[in-house]
């Protein structure tokens, strides 16, 4: 019972003038695009008038032809169905195309009525559909879908994305038809909703792109702060120990802790299975709470002070971690040509229903959701004053 599912790949001429005119009169199709990743650049555009008749158009060097079907396709009055379509509405976009009709996202119906389930659609079509897995068919070295113009290049690849691409939206296009039954059949509340969440796709496809510009000079001055900071609580990190001590190395934090301090070793599993010595911020905070409630409990000034300084260690150590955190995360980071930062949106990101946030998809800019509220505080803001001097902090400090 495995689906035969029939594959036009790149046509070109009045065969593809053919397929773009049966795909408008079809009057729905799913559709998907394939692109180099971080890129803008689209490599093909599926469509699929049923969970068995696809095409891939695919697009070549100078073809006037791919953006004249593509471009008629998406803005016809066709249904389009998509999945996870907010990063395709992105990416053609920036190729100058509009999506018109946005009818339904097969990812936003599972995050309606499974949203503690995965949402891939790997895992939708392995529910769904007798579609064997094929999700590793495109894998690169690196990872899936990680193609760079490299591997793009061999001719056997771009075949197997072509295939890929026609699978893809052969199957998005049997998943809606399960899925428009099961809404329809479903609890009273799953149609609205999910109604209301589609609603959002628009809302959170403008803030995408739209990001925060950035205030360059605002910015110099914060990781100026932030430098300063951290310099100061790395010197007395340094002093206390003896030596100069680099936080976010695992080995070193645990040589520290472990073996020079004394402390009861925190332990967790790594990827393989194994159970490790670990420094990271679960067992910091462990740490702490022992480390004063030892300190708490003592009377003798010598034990009292061995704690204290493993306290204060353990302290210094979460500060340095959380200022370097800030740093590379939120500061540090690189942004787009026009001087915004952008993220993504991912409307389907939390069971909840809340929206959640990761870089844009591009690879630029930051989750902005996730950025810190506390203000950086200087003592003495006159610090900023050597600007330059600040920034020069961070080659001695890594």
């Amino acid at each position: 019972n495995i689906p035969q599912r029939h594959m036009v790949i790149d046509p070109r001429g009045e065969e593809l003038k053919h397929w773009v005119d049966k795909i408008i009169k079809n009057g729905i199709a799913a559709a998907d695009i394939e692109a180099i990743k971080y890129t803008t650049h689209i490599l093909c555009c599926g469509f699929a008038l049923s969970p068995s008749e696809t095409v891939c158009i695919v697009q070549h060097e100078h073809s006037y032809e791919w953006q004249w079907a593509i471009d008629k396709i998406l803005s016809s009055s066709i249904n389009l169905i998509w999945h996870n379509g907010p990063y395709d509405q992105i990416v053609l976009e920036a190729n100058g195309f509009k999506i018109k009709n946005y009818f339904w996202d097969t990812m936003v119906a599972q995050h309606v009525m499974q949203p503690e389930m995965p949402k891939t659609l790997a895992y939708i079509t392995s529910v769904n559909t007798r579609e064997p897995y094929y999700k590793d068919e495109v894998k690169s070295d690196e990872d899936t879908k990680s193609w760079t113009q490299k591997w793009w290049s061999i001719s056997e690849n771009r075949e197997k994305v072509w295939r890929y691409n026609c699978k893809d939206t052969g199957c998005t296009f049997e998943n809606f038809l399960i899925q428009e039954e099961e809404l329809s059949n479903g609890p009273s509340g799953w149609t609205p909703t999910f109604q209301f969440k589609m609603s959002e796709i628009p809302v959170g496809v403008r803030i995408s792109q739209a990001g925060m510009l950035r205030d360059e000079k605002r910015h110099r001055e914060l990781k100026g702060a932030l430098l300063y900071i951290w310099a100061d609580f790395q010197s007395a990190l340094n002093n206390l120990v003896g030596r100069t001590v680099n936080t976010n190395s695992s080995k070193q934090m645990c040589i520290l802790l472990y073996d020079e301090l004394g402390l009861k070793e925190k332990r967790k599993r790594d990827k393989n299975g194994k159970w490790v010595r670990t420094a990271d911020e679960n067992a910091l905070v462990s740490l702490v709470g022992e480390c004063k409630a030892q300190y708490d409990n003592r009377i003798q000034k010598a034990v009292k002070e061995k704690w204290l300084k493993a306290l204060v260690v353990c302290k210094l150590t979460m500060k340095i971690r959380g200022v370097r955190k800030v740093l590379s995360s939120y500061v540090d980071i690189e942004i787009s040509d026009d001087g915004r930062a952008r993220g993504l949106v991912k409307i389907t990101g939390a069971e909840t229903g809340r929206w959640s946030m990761s870089k844009f998809f591009d690879n630029t800019g930051i989750p902005m959701q996730t950025v810190p509220r506390d203000p950086v505080e200087l003592e003495d803001e006159s610090v900023l004053d050597n600007i330059e001097g600040l920034l020069e902090l961070e080659g001695a400090l890594k």
